[in-house]
């Protein structure tokens, strides 16, 4: 039952995460006296064999916005002033289990048993310290990240005999995107971060893509 709960669990998270639609960037609400910080993830596909590695590649935001290839997803948009720190937290708290165990009653059934749960935040989260505007220039600290569930790990625990089938256990796998800087830049100009190349996978395709990340400030409206 606790084997079957988790692979539903599992399941529909893997479902939630996997929802993301393309769709053109939104343009947030002018605030009378605050600035707002707009974060896109463009993701777009690469050629060569996809690698665990974090480069900062300048990009055209507008080319890739363009890109009828290219995935694009938003990150909560946050309003600060200046010396304000802003957070937008859309993530909620998990628990999953990190260890599990065998365990086999009388009869030589074996059945699995998870523990050692982890609490463990799944969602997107930006924060933005306005330190100062000056000389038409927004200097901030940013820190913003965005974890999924990116499907299970699967191990075999028994070999299959003439009591049940064999037996195996599964433990989430997760995939995050983390950016925590100081970054300069011209109001209502986009500036390009990027970019960490890995594999989107689509039912049975593997495509290796590159992750950019589009950041700009819009000013307070006039």
């Amino acid at each position: 039952m606790k084997k079957s709960l988790l692979l539903i669990t599992l399941s529909a998270l893997l479902f939630i995460a996997g929802c993301s639609t393309t769709s053109v960037p939104s343009t947030p609400k002018p605030h009378p006296e605050k600035y707002a910080l707009q974060i896109l993830k463009i993701g777009v596909p690469s050629p060569g064999t996809a690698m665990k590695s974090s480069i900062m590649l300048p990009q055209d935001i507008d080319a890739l916005l363009k890109n009828p290839s290219a995935t694009i997803s938003e990150f909560p948009i946050v309003y600060a002033a200046v010396g304000e720190t802003a957070i937008n937290d859309q993530t909620e708290t998990l628990s999953f289990p990190t260890i599990y165990e065998p365990q086999t009653d009388s009869n030589g059934v074996v059945s699995v048993v998870y523990n050692h749960h982890k609490d463990i935040k799944i969602g997107q989260y930006v924060e933005m310290t306005l330190q100062k505007v000056e000389s038409g220039q927004a200097t901030c600290d940013l820190w913003f990240f965005d974890k999924s569930l990116a499907g299970s790990f699967t191990y075999e625990v028994a070999p299959a005999t003439k009591v049940q089938d064999a037996v195996t256990a599964t433990l989430p796998k997760f995939k995050a995107l983390e950016t925590k800087t100081e970054v300069t830049l011209v109001p209502g100009a986009w500036i390009s971060m990027g970019g960490l190349t890995g594999t989107k996978k689509e039912g049975d395709q593997s495509t290796p893509t590159t992750i950019y990340f589009a950041i700009r400030i819009l000013p307070p409206q006039e």
